[in-house]
């Protein structure tokens, strides 16, 4: 496909307006930024076609720092809370937010946030918790959330939600624990899960993968054991990337790339 006919059609989809460094309200018709600057778009289309489309060639150069920014926005949504997760749901684009800690109480909604509004789903589905890790599995078009903590344990179940509504996945996993990180490899269709921790003082270093069907241990080495990591996926590399965490004595200050060999 021609780079003008990507960059309509994904002005088209909304998806550049909202990645692109020239702001909102910006026209993108011709793929440019003010001052010749190309945005480059991260484009997961599914199990025919994902991957990166960037400006390549016609980019002048680095995005300024001062071209990017936070805009508070004033609407109303979920009640204030922490040790929440949220995923980006790429087939219906939208955000999608479950459960977290109030300071009183653990929570358990679902809320879906489209660019413009929040929409609490009113659903049945994983019991109040926070701490839980979640991804979105983009071939398979589900959200995918493990683990957690209530008040009194931790937890150790996996629940997929479509859109329309949560189904508790049986079977055999990694053991209960709290602020495990979960990335989606989209190379190897694979959700990726790291570390975690059951306790104050016990953290875990080992590797899950998660097919859509079953929990797979890959190893457990690598990386040292941590918690409340922070865990992406880099499409361009093919790499789940770790950074940082805590392993209940310390705050280890490194990073390690994982791409599915032990």
């Amino acid at each position: 496909m021609a780079y003008q006919a990507i960059m309509n059609k994904l002005c088209t989809l909304g998806v550049l307006a909202v990645v692109s460094a020239c702001g909102p309200g910006v026209p993108c018709a011709d793929g440019t930024c003010d001052g010749g600057i190309d945005a480059s778009v991260t484009v997961d289309a599914g199990p025919h076609d994902a991957g990166i489309v960037d400006a390549g060639p016609r980019d002048a150069g680095a995005p300024d720092a001062g071209q990017f920014k936070w805009s508070k926005l004033g609407v109303a949504g979920p009640s204030g809370r922490d040790s929440t997760a949220m995923v980006y749901d790429s087939d219906r684009h939208v955000a999608v937010l479950f459960g977290g800690y109030s300071g009183t109480n653990q929570l358990s909604d679902t809320w879906e946030w489209n660019g413009s509004v929040w929409t609490q789903r009113i659903v049945t589905g994983p019991s109040a918790r926070s701490a839980h890790a979640m991804a979105y599995d983009s071939i398979r078009h589900r959200t995918v959330l493990f683990g957690g903590y209530t008040n009194t344990q931790y937890l150790s179940d996996t629940w997929e939600w479509n859109g329309t509504a949560w189904t508790q996945i049986n079977g055999t996993g990694p053991s209960a624990r709290g602020f495990a990180k979960l990335a989606y490899d989209a190379n190897r269709q694979r959700a990726v899960l790291f570390g975690g921790n059951d306790s104050a003082t016990h953290a875990y270093g080992d590797t899950w993968e998660w097919d859509g069907t079953t929990w797979v241990q890959k190893g457990t080495t690598g990386v040292t054991a941590r918690t409340a990591h922070g865990m992406a996926y880099d499409t361009q590399r093919q790499k789940v990337v770790v950074w940082g965490g805590g392993d209940g004595t310390a705050f280890p200050s490194l990073g390690a790339a994982w791409d599915g060999t032990v």
